[in-house]
């Protein structure tokens, strides 16, 4: 893996609804950002493999995945990641586990996905299901 992924995947950021506001953040900044209890993925089906497809190619692919969602009975939102210009629009999955998510991936054909898991919020790859960033959301009190 190159620097210049992981420096993207520093600088981007992923829209929450906070109660009432509309935040964006980074890795980083989730951490201190919100209260986040239950784990979580961050899903899209945007661009398989990082091959640019049309905005109609995208949001089919991304209804389909809706639909597996529906069909697995996840509580989910939609979302949107961003890193400078780039937008996708994706999908916070509630309670789902770290390898239910990244199945979801590959069979979306994602390089990677973003989870929350309590302690760390991760990117992780998802054929070889390697961490590519992650940061701690909790100090070690042992």
């Amino acid at each position: 893996m190159t620097v210049q992924l992981i420096d993207i995947y520093r600088r981007n950021k992923f829209l929450f609804k906070n109660k009432s506001e509309e935040i964006w953040v980074g890795i980083e900044e989730l951490e201190e950002s919100l209260s986040l209890d239950i784990p979580f993925a961050i899903i899209t089906a945007w661009n398989p493999m990082n091959r640019e497809l049309s905005e109609a190619e995208n949001k089919i692919l991304n209804h389909k995945l809706e639909d597996d969602l529906k069909a697995l009975k996840y509580e989910y939102e939609g979302t949107v990641g961003k890193c400078d210009e780039h937008k996708e629009d994706s999908f916070i999955v509630y309670r789902i586990s770290k390898n239910d998510a990244l199945s979801l991936g590959m069979k979306y054909e994602q390089y990677s996905i973003f989870y929350n898991s309590y302690h760390f919020l991760e990117y992780i790859e998802c054929q070889t299901k390697k961490v590519l960033l992650k940061s701690s959301k909790i100090e070690d009190i042992s």
